[in-house]
């Protein structure tokens, strides 16, 4: 009974599910039927008694098996379609499970979960091909990288129903199309860059960024439009907005040589839109003969349906005249040959900028223009646009030369200026090209300048041939001097030799008698100006400030513009506080009247030498010898004592003996000239170059007079505008200090500024002969001498990289310096250290182990180039620039046999003056360091760099460090710099970097000084480097044969990082300064200055009165 239900079962279930699509819903029912679950009590009875329940409950078992087996069949045949990729049987073997699971799902209960999992099977799939297809998308060569993989994509899609119904795949669908729109929109967006010449002008590269677009952009116009159609035929995606965007950027800038029209009859034969008529007709053919009804041995129920839309298509589609004419079109067309065009433009704009860097960029990959030649059909004329462009630039430069012959004859000097300033910089550019600049600038422009002028100095001087004559032709003179002032002025090129010219006619003046009488009254007149020519006025102006024969009349100037009022008035403004950190403001205690008595002293003792030293027969040695005699009796003086109330008594003395050799040494030799000028001997006064009221109080002050109870010198700083003679009060402060026995250091923001403000009391420091105690500079200058005190660092980080150390220079006198190079060494790879936020003067780094040193050089990738240790950036010091030693020793005999400088000279005690606190704040100081890098200049390293460049040069790829590593060069190198392996590994690393970005920056070589450099703002810098890609530059041009090789050996070297030091670590013993500022100082920069010792602040009235100027309400 057992065998025949078996039989039985197996039988009905072969029957039903081999001939009845609907074999689920009837092996359904005869599980209902023979379920012993689903029958009554009575009928359970009735089974009973003929004996058969027991058959009915194996029939039910048998019939269920059977229907598990199948499913589990279907199941099997799922799996193994997902692990194939064959996602129709997938799809249709899913669609089986779910009508069976809905069927017979109180039977079998396992369906579901195959179903579940056959469906996350397939949803994991698809997310992994999104997730290849956005890395695709993010990359380069999308085009040549997608096609696997979008096919996948496009399959799963049309193929998988159920596919998108979970949120992760529809996010994943939407973004993988996102990603695609995007890279699609970028590569439009580059190519109407470059073809509309924003940003490239190397026409290789457009080249390329066009094809690379093409590519990309026919991939998706063929393939994601088609997809775009076939997934509104099937209904999915409808709400997806980015292949619909999709669809439309390729519509609107993929349509040419594609037929989007028809693409529902394209689709329908299996081809792109881009299709020749020869793959349409092939594809014809080929679905004619498969749905031909004829051919077809099982009819399908829609086949001829589909022969009718096949034989459709081809009939719309065969045209092949059409189709051969829109296969001549491609995308950019109309850009590339609008490109012509828009170099002219581009040339045109460039001209009217003077942007001539550019136009020469141009014209010289013009040649490379033919390579675009091609990309369009018919052709690109590129010799039409190459001619247009030359014709364009040599049209601009003839005009301009035209000009300049058309400013000279007007004698329009400032027009003239610009216009040789513009042909000097087109011939920087264009000398190169003999087609757009034929000839130098300055054919005839200058001799016929020059000619003007020594034509105007010769007039000149016949108007001074005797006094009688000088006086009948003064407005001759005067006006002839104005014309040639019009030359030095608004001619800055011919301002060398124009100067010389009119020094040589003012010189010739001053040889006469009644010379300096008449050149003093010509500067009163150009001091007075024309109320009716204001140009007149101003370069009057100017020719007093350029030429000193005139600066008595700019002392007169100035005396006159700061007319006193009474000290007893000016002394009651001053005012002064205490500022400590985190402490509200003291009033400072300064005693008035003692400051008053202090500077009735210095006037009076002013007054008599003035009257004592300004005779012509007065000795001014007798003079350095009295102040100098009052400084030594007030020695020894230190900063932190001996400043007593006698002490202070004796200052006013001494400043009045410093400011009466600086009023003798600058105007007395004028006072005694017009003295003795019968016509003006009134205005002698008015000449003497003397200090102000408020110039005198600020430095009795300065120097704790009128504030009894202080014993020491204190630091502080005075509020001074700017103009009002702070470089008088620091040129006297640091005469007395230097007088007085301490070293003096002056600092300002600006190398210029330090040397004028030297220039004017350097005479009174020679004098007094303190002129080697005494520094004008940068207060960054300050912070690197500061460093190289302490010894050669770079001469020490050298020898300790390379083992040759020696014994005597492990001797140097402060010992902190051999630790110092040992620890900043290494921070040869490690990324720049923040300075402490408020600088306090701290001793050298500790010693570091090398254990530490390979860590930091391993993990740093830091990259040390010439003076700066950087991250791949630009250095502003020069590659090939030799090593200097200190300040002081410029011979490099010296820096041989001393390499470890030290001041040797006894210990003082030094003193920072400063002109304005911003110094302090500015971006070149505070939160800067010093950055000193050694050249390693071993043979060896000449040796792997021009390994390295030989092997990228010949065969384009970089060698490997491992290559490197067996070479006989790299193992001498290593024996040298034993302990220091890890910093030589890390250097070729970054020579293997560097040579394959060797034109990455456009460089430019000066053959005539043979050196390479880089473009800064609107010029080009020689000061900068790009590190490793620098060297190689020059291997490159030497290749070319542009470098010689005395330079090649120069720049072939290896930077070694020497440290980086904090420029505000500066520990002077006092700080004094003026400053114009100290009113909108921020309470952070008060304590900044409270670390160096800086609390007192004084505020002194301006030399000009009480100021007028307000704002409106």
């Amino acid at each position: 009974m057992w065998v025949e239900a078996q039989e039985e079962c197996k039988a009905i279930f072969r029957h039903t599910t081999g001939r009845n699509e609907n074999a689920h819903e009837i092996i359904a029912k005869k599980l209902d039927k023979v379920d012993p679950s689903n029958a009554g009590y009575l009928a359970m009875f009735k089974n009973a008694v003929k004996g058969t329940f027991g058959y009915g409950g194996s029939q039910y078992k048998l019939l269920k098996s059977q229907t598990e087996d199948f499913c589990l069949e279907a199941y099997g045949e799922g799996r193994a379609a997902l692990q194939k990729g064959d996602f129709d049987i997938l799809d249709d073997r899913i669609m089986l499970l779910i009508k069976w699971d809905r069927a017979v799902n109180k039977h079998v209960k396992s369906i579901t979960e195959k179903v579940d999992e056959l469906k996350k099977g397939a949803r994991r799939a698809f997310l992994d091909t999104c997730t290849q297809l956005k890395k695709v998308a993010q990359g380069d060569n999308a085009s040549l990288q997608c096609k696997s993989s979008f096919d996948e994509f496009r399959y799963m899609i049309l193929s998988v129903s159920f596919i998108l119904e979970t949120e992760d795949c529809q996010r994943a669908f939407s973004l993988t199309n996102q990603l695609f729109c995007e890279k699609l929109e970028q590569e439009i967006e580059r190519v109407k860059e470059v073809l509309t010449l924003k940003s490239v002008h190397d026409f290789f590269e457009i080249k390329s960024i066009v094809e690379d677009a093409r590519s990309f952009g026919d991939f998706m116009a063929d393939h994601y439009a088609v997809f775009f159609e076939e997934i509104k035929n099937h209904g999915i995606a409808e709400e997806d907005v980015w292949i619909k965007k999709i669809a439309e950027v390729c519509h609107a800038h993929f349509s040419a040589g594609r037929d989007f029209r028809n693409i529902k009859h394209l689709i329908a034969l299996g081809v792109v839109p881009s299709a020749s008529y020869t793959d349409i007709k092939r594809a014809f053919h080929f679905m004619a003969r498969k749905f031909h009804p004829d051919k077809v041995a099982e009819k399908e129920e829609n086949t001829n349906e589909k022969y009718t839309t096949i034989q459709e298509a081809w009939e719309t589609l065969n045209d092949e005249e059409r189709i051969n004419s829109r296969l001549k079109e491609k995308a950019f067309d109309r850009l590339i040959n609008g490109l012509g065009d828009c170099i002219l433009d581009s040339v045109r704009q460039n001209l009217r900028t003077q942007r001539y860097d550019i136009v020469a960029e141009l014209l010289g990959r013009l040649y490379s223009l033919r390579e675009l030649k091609d990309l369009v059909s018919p052709p690109l004329d590129t010799k039409h646009i190459e001619d247009s462009v030359n014709k364009l630039a040599c049209g601009h430069v003839e005009q301009v030369r035209i000009s300049v012959t058309t400013h000279w004859s007007e004698r329009n000097y400032k027009g003239l200026q610009e216009t040789i300033e513009d042909l000097r910089k087109m011939e920087k550019h264009f000398k190169s090209y003999s087609s757009v600049f034929r000839e130098s600038w300055n054919q005839g422009i200058i001799g016929n300048i020059e000619n003007e002028v020594v034509d105007l100095g010769k007039e000149a001087r016949s108007c001074l041939t005797s006094c009688q004559t000088a006086k009948e032709r003064k407005e001759d003179f005067r006006r002839l001097f104005l014309q040639m002032g019009h030359v030095l002025i608004e001619l800055p090129l011919f301002k060398d030799f124009t100067k010389a010219t009119i020094s040589s006619v003012l010189q010739s003046c001053l040889d006469e008698a009644w010379g300096y009488s008449y050149l003093f009254e010509l500067g009163l007149s150009l001091q007075k100006g024309d109320d009716d020519d204001e140009d007149e006025s101003r370069i009057g102006q100017l020719l007093l400030s350029e030429f000193s024969h005139f600066k008595e009349v700019m002392t007169m100037v100035w005396n006159e513009e700061t007319t006193q009022k009474p000290v007893e008035d000016t002394v009651q403004d001053i005012r002064g506080y205490i500022q400590k950190p985190s402490r509200s403001p003291q009033q400072l205690d300064v005693k008035l009247d003692q400051l008053l008595d202090h500077f009735h002293r210095f006037d009076a003792r002013y007054k008599t030498l003035l009257g004592e030293f300004l005779r012509i027969d007065a000795d001014i040695n007798a003079l350095v010898r009295k102040t100098t005699k009052l400084a030594d009796q007030m020695k020894p003086l230190s900063c932190n004592n001996g400043w007593s109330m006698k002490i202070k008594a004796v200052i006013p003395d001494l400043l009045a003996g410093v400011f009466a050799l600086f009023t003798v040494l600058k105007s007395g030799e004028a006072y005694n000239r017009i003295e003795s000028s019968p016509e003006s001997s009134e205005l002698g006064e008015k000449l003497l170059m003397k200090p102000h009221n408020i110039q005198v109080l600020t430095l009795l002050c300065m120097f704790g007079c009128g504030r009894p109870s202080e014993t020491s010198l204190n630091s502080q700083l005075m509020q001074i505008r700017t103009g009002e003679g702070k470089s008088m009060i620091l040129g006297a402060a640091a005469t007395v200090l230097g007088l007085l026995g301490f070293r003096v250091r002056c600092v300002c923001y600006s190398e210029y500024l330090s040397c004028r403000d030297y220039g004017l009391f350097e005479d009174v420091f020679r004098r007094f002969e303190i002129a080697e105690e005494i520094v004008y500079s940068k207060i960054t200058t300050l912070s690197e001498d500061t460093t190289a005190a302490k010894g050669d660092i770079r001469y020490l980080t050298e020898s300790l990289v390379v083992g040759n150390l020696s014994h005597n220079a492990r001797k140097v006198s402060n010992p902190s310096v051999l630790r110092q190079v040992n620890a900043n060494v290494a921070n040869v790879a490690s990324q720049k250290k923040k300075v402490e936020k408020l600088p306090t003067p701290s001793p050298p780094h500790p010693a570091v182990d090398k254990k530490e040193l390979k860590s930091i050089a391993k993990n740093g990738q830091s990259e040390v180039v010439g003076g700066h240790v950087q991250n791949d950036c630009v250095d502003t010091l020069p590659l090939h620039t030799e090593q200097s030693t200190l300040p002081t020793q410029n011979s490099p005999d010296v820096a041989m046999s001393n390499p470890f400088p030290l001041f040797s000279r006894e210990a003082k005690e030094e003193i920072l003056l400063v002109d304005e606190v911003d110094v302090f704040f500015g971006q070149d100081f505070y939160g800067q360091t010093y950055n000193q890098v050694a050249q390693l200049k071993e043979p060896e390293i000449a040796d792997l760099l021009k390994s390295i460049w030989g092997e990228y040069s010949c065969n384009g790829r970089s060698m490997r460090l491992s290559d490197l590593k067996n070479s006989a060069s790299y193992e001498s190198l290593r024996q040298k710099m034993q302990g220091f392996e890890f910093l030589l590994d890390n250097e070729i690393s970054l020579m293997l970097k560097h040579v394959k970005r060797v034109d990455e920056e456009t460089y430019f070589l000066d053959e005539t000084e043979q050196r390479i450099g880089y473009k800064v703002m609107d010029s080009v810098s020689y000061n900068v480097t790009y590190g490793y890609r620098t060297v190689f530059a020059y291997l490159q041009e030497y290749d070319r044969g542009n470098i010689k090789s005395e330079t090649l050996q120069r720049v072939l070297t290896m930077p070694v990082s020497c440290g980086q030091f904090s420029y505000a670590q500066i520990s002077p013993t006092r700080i004094l300064g003026v400053s114009g500022t100290l009113d909108v100082m921020t309470r952070y920069e008060k304590e900044v200055l409270a670390r160096y010792g800086v609390e007192t602040y004084l505020h002194v009235p301006s030399v000009y009165g009480q100021s007028n100027f307000s704002f409106d309400e």
